[in-house]
């Protein structure tokens, strides 16, 4: 890669609006069985940038947006201090909008989301761990590694089509009362056999997401929602749409779908109405004209000329007000990456791999999903002190699933 310039895409520019004061940070966090060697993770994590050098920047200010230029600096890798997972100071970072910590036998790969989406960090985070496994014990099963080239099309734009607007209305929904607090990070860890949830998905005739967003969402009903606030519980649900226009690559490539089951307006106050609901919102949600319809919204509104040509800086002094305009929409993000399958002559060395997405000042609770071996994740990250939800999604869990494997940190410092 060329020490030039890169635009940032479609997604990134929506994120850069409010870049200090949402979060957009999320993790990925690889549980390995034996302690982690730092000099061997170093030159893992060194090996794959070599091959992932769309990763291999930093972020500039230009005069309309930002943009990414090639970094030349050393990476840091370095062990986990007792903060937990928090935004980080790029710039103490030598630049790099991945960090890389580890500790004991735990790595947490931090990324913003100007760089990539969930797909790309997987795809990075696998590289990572098969170089170093295959540098500590002597092997080269990744020595043909794959070099992903950079690529400086922006596929929005370019799988882009004029197309109406969804009905995505932000008006009339719920958000979470219970006041923020600066720099918590409340994490609960529910793992759970994958079969177990494909048995109780099953009898509901839902898939799984469909089943944990209705459970997300009649949690919140039970715990955190004000039944006299007349407003709806909605969850914003990312959609990789990498399948749907035949695209790989690195950089963002998803659109957030809404699902509201309208508790409010349909009077719905169990789970089975609940779920019933939710399944009809993502069969609406989940065809090829709406697809289309929620990227084409997307694009629209980073190509706006209304706040195209404005200056940078003057967008990032209004940042506080787009914040609150992309956040608001709903009351809570729920992500599932699916499973993240690993080649089988590595699994053996790792016990568990989860993901956390940091919280906002608007969704004060957000919610991860991700399976490994079996395991199926749900993690939930909130900055409120009141965990009412978090336990209330537990007993509901637990009504269906019997064996459930919960960890927090709440009492951790790691």
């Amino acid at each position: 890669m060329k020490k030039d310039r890169r635009n940032i895409d479609n997604t990134a520019k929506i994120f850069s609006l409010d870049f200090i004061k949402n979060a957009n940070v999320f993790r990925v966090s690889v549980i390995l069985k034996d302690k982690i060697k730092k000099d061997i993770l170093k030159q893992a994590v060194d090996k794959s940038l070599d091959s992932y050098s769309s990763f291999k920047v930093k972020l500039k200010s230009g005069l309309f947006w930002d943009y990414f230029e090639y970094n030349d600096k050393e990476f840091i890798v370095k062990k986990a201090g007792r903060r937990g997972f928090n935004r980080f100071n790029y710039y103490k970072n030598n630049g790099y909008l991945i960090k890389v910590r580890y500790y004991r036998n735990k790595i947490n790969i931090d990324f913003f989301h100007m760089l990539t989406d969930g797909v790309g960090a997987l795809n990075f985070i696998k590289s990572v761990i098969s170089n170093y496994l295959d540098l500590l014990n002597g092997t080269d099963y990744n020595l043909n590694e794959k070099k992903y080239n950079v690529s400086y099309q922006d596929e929005f734009l370019k799988n882009y089509e004029k197309a109406s607007s969804p009905n995505n209305s932000a008006k009339n929904i719920y958000l979470i009362k219970e006041k923020m607090k600066r720099g918590t990070n409340n994490t609960y860890h529910y793992t759970v056999n994958v079969d177990d949830i494909k048995k109780i998905s099953k009898k509901y005739n839902a898939t799984i997401t469909e089943y944990l967003a209705a459970l997300y969402i009649y949690s919140i009903y039970n715990s955190l929602y004000d039944k006299n606030s007349n407003k709806e519980i909605a969850l914003t649900i990312p959609i990789d749409i990498r399948k749907h226009f035949n695209v790989d690559t690195l950089s963002n490539f998803f659109v957030c779908m809404k699902i509201n089951p309208k508790i409010h307006e349909n009077n719905l106050t169990s789970f089975d109405e609940i779920i019933d609901s939710v399944k009809k919102e993502f069969k609406m949600n989940l065809t090829e004209e709406n697809i289309k319809k929620y990227l084409a919204s997307d694009v629209r509104l980073g190509r706006n000329l209304g706040y195209r040509y404005v200056p940078s800086f003057i967008k990032k002094f209004f940042m506080g007000h787009f914040g609150k305009y992309f956040g608001g929409s709903t009351t809570s993000t729920l992500s599932n990456l699916g499973p993240i399958n690993i080649d089988e002559r590595y699994v053996k060395y790792i016990d568990n791999i989860y993901t956390i997405v940091m919280p906002g000042r608007i969704q004060k609770v957000k919610c991860t999903i991700c399976s490994f071996n079996n395991k199926l994740n749900i993690t939930m990250n909130s900055n409120i002190d009141d965990f009412v939800f978090e336990k209330e999604f537990y007993r509901l869990l637990k009504e269906d699933i019997s064996d459930i494997e919960l960890s927090n940190n709440t009492n951790i410092k790691y």
